[in-house]
């Protein structure tokens, strides 16, 4: 038995003998009127004691009673959450395991270490994003994807480079190497992509896999989530994709206009724009992870390259199918 349980029921007990007491004293006190008036008032008023220390009981007891309510009620309230929580989880590691199986029994292109493309004296094209539109052709195309050491292409390298092949909706073909960047990974990257010096130091450099990633690529029309920052990587890095003319897509920018995200107003309390949750949105932000948690697509192993590539092809005939 619980100490508050004990408690409740002394109030009770009490609160009875209180009221009890109260009554017996109260008419105790009517025929002592007769005898001596003052003996009288004081049981009387010793009766009056006892009823009003029994209806503070009583609403002591009330209260206890309320509270153990409200918390046996936030008890069961905090059980079934968790148990929902621990069958979303459940749920979402099948899903993982899923579309992990999935994604590994896609077949896996060689990779070669092929001598670097003769000069065949073509110039560079512009990689101008393709608008999409309900008309565009997705029967074929290769998603492209890299892990790098940081930001800037100027001084940071690869060191993971992917791509997916999507044939008639389907994943056909997986490119995916890790690559020797030839620098110390800085932690931060590590922290994101969990590529470690140790992972890649038996590892090709970038120039030597180039020719293959190039030979993979063909001519397809090329895929990419932030496309910009992928292929600023893999052209810095001696890829010659863009000297054939094909489209370009990037998911990001295609997302933009898909879908919308909360409006912006002036919150004059904070002085400052808010996002207005209120409003008419989809997604609150168009990171891969959230555009693929709006569409129902599950990411086999998010911030590895073939794994993000191949989430975003999914991604790509998602929107393909919203915009038609």
């Amino acid at each position: 038995m619980s100490k508050q349980k004990k408690t409740i029921e002394d109030c009770h007990f009490y609160a009875v003998v209180f009221m009890v007491l109260g009554i017996a004293l109260i008419v105790m006190s009517i025929p002592l009127f007769t005898l001596s008036f003052f003996v009288g008032v004081f049981i009387f008023l010793l009766g009056v004691f006892c009823m009003i220390c029994s209806s503070s009981l009583r609403k002591q007891e009330k209260d206890l009673k309320e509270e153990k309510a409200r918390k046996e009620s936030a008890a069961k309230k905090r059980a079934a959450e968790d148990a929902a929580k621990a069958e979303r989880e459940a749920y979402y590691r099948q899903a993982v395991e899923r579309a992990s199986a999935q994604f590994a029994a896609v077949p896996r292109a060689k990779i070669e270490q092929l001598p670097a493309k003769t000069d065949d004296g073509s110039e560079p094209l512009e990689c101008k994003h393709t608008t999409l539109t309900a008309r565009s052709n997705l029967d074929e195309f290769v998603v492209i994807d890299t892990e790098t050491t940081g930001l800037h292409k100027e001084n940071d390298k690869i060191v993971e480079l992917a791509a997916v092949r999507f044939v008639n909706g389907n994943a056909t073909e997986v490119f995916e190497t890790l690559v020797n960047p030839g620098m110390p990974i800085p932690a931060d990257a590590v922290a994101v992509n969990h590529i470690t010096n140790e992972m890649v130091t038996n590892c090709p450099a970038i120039d030597k896999i180039m020719p293959t990633f190039d030979r993979f690529i063909g001519s397809s029309t090329v895929v990419g989530h932030n496309l910009d920052f992928d292929l600023g990587f893999i052209l810095a890095a001696g890829s010659r994709i863009d000297h054939i003319k094909r489209k370009y897509y990037c998911t990001y920018e295609l997302a933009k206009r898909i879908l919308k995200k909360p409006r912006r107003k002036w919150d004059p309390e904070t002085q400052a724009y808010m996002e207005d949750m209120e409003s008419d949105w989809d997604v609150v932000n168009y990171k891969l992870g959230t555009l693929c948690g709006y569409y129902g697509i599950v990411i086999p192993d998010q911030h590895r390259a073939s794994a993000d590539a191949y989430a975003t092809g999914q991604l790509m005939l998602r929107l393909a199918e919203a915009r038609k």
